[in-house]
């Protein structure tokens, strides 16, 4: 993105100033006042894990240690008790689904 402003005598010194201060060109001083900038006014946020963590989803349910393995199995079954039919049911054989199909 390209950026086009317009600066008073005062801020067109200061970044003068800067510039030779530092060695950097004005792109790069700009960037850096955003970056600065944006932290000061919306901070710096927590991380993805920080956030996760913070909404209360991580370890909000409990489950047996194996559900990860096993959690077909007792899908099936738990259908099976609700609804019947489902008690015979194998993943592979699509059947009981068929009449969804169009």
């Amino acid at each position: 993105m390209r950026l086009n402003a317009r600066l008073t005598e005062e801020l067109a010194r200061k970044l003068e100033a800067l510039e030779r201060a530092t060695g950097q060109s004005t792109s790069d001083i700009v960037r850096a006042a955003l970056e600065r900038y944006f932290t000061e006014v919306c901070g710096s946020g927590p991380s993805a894990r920080e956030a996760i963590y913070q909404s209360g989803l991580v370890g909000c349910g409990e489950a047996e240690a194996d559900l990860s393995a096993t959690y077909k199995t007792r899908l099936r079954e738990g259908l099976g008790r609700k609804h019947g039919h489902f008690g015979a049911f194998r993943w592979k054989n699509r059947q009981p689904f068929e009449n969804l199909l169009v």
